[in-house]
């Protein structure tokens, strides 16, 4: 499926092996890199309220969020912001300290507390348990 959406085979293999390399991915840092050419205004940085490791983020949550700084459309033909958007400093099995930088939003306007709550609220975390590398989603692969 992702060779017909013109990912390259050596990539896809990569990517849906029984060890997935997500290095052929983009990384927070380049994402960064590609947010600052499109200049938000501000940068927020989310924090975290506690401390553990990142049991879930709420991608829900998130794209509510997006919508709300301009990155994403209510209907079709509506303007899109493109120098707005999060970026995740942590993912799923990663500890994160208290007060540690899980995430940032570029925004241009001022933020809304509402939308830095929801974010809050977007990261659950378990202080009872180990770091963890997620399992690959991929169930099988189809020849």
């Amino acid at each position: 499926m992702l060779q017909k959406q013109g990912v390259a085979a050596n990539v896809a293999e990569a990517l849906c092996s029984d060890n997935p390399d997500y290095s052929h991915l983009p990384s927070a840092k380049h994402v960064t890199q590609v947010l600052a050419q499109g200049s938000a205004k501000h940068i927020t940085q989310v924090l975290a309220q506690g401390s553990g490791v990142v049991t879930s983020i709420n991608a829900m949550t998130m794209a509510e969020v997006n919508l709300a700084l301009g990155a994403g459309r209510n209907r079709a033909g509506d303007p899109i912001n493109f120098s707005v958007g999060i970026v995740l400093h942590k993912v799923v099995g990663e500890k994160v300290g208290k007060g540690e930088a899980w995430a940032e939003i570029h925004h241009d306007n001022p933020l809304p507390n509402s939308l830095l709550n929801n974010m809050q609220e977007a990261l659950k975390l378990d202080s009872s348990i180990d770091p963890f590398n997620m399992p690959s989603l991929v169930v099988s692969r189809v020849s």
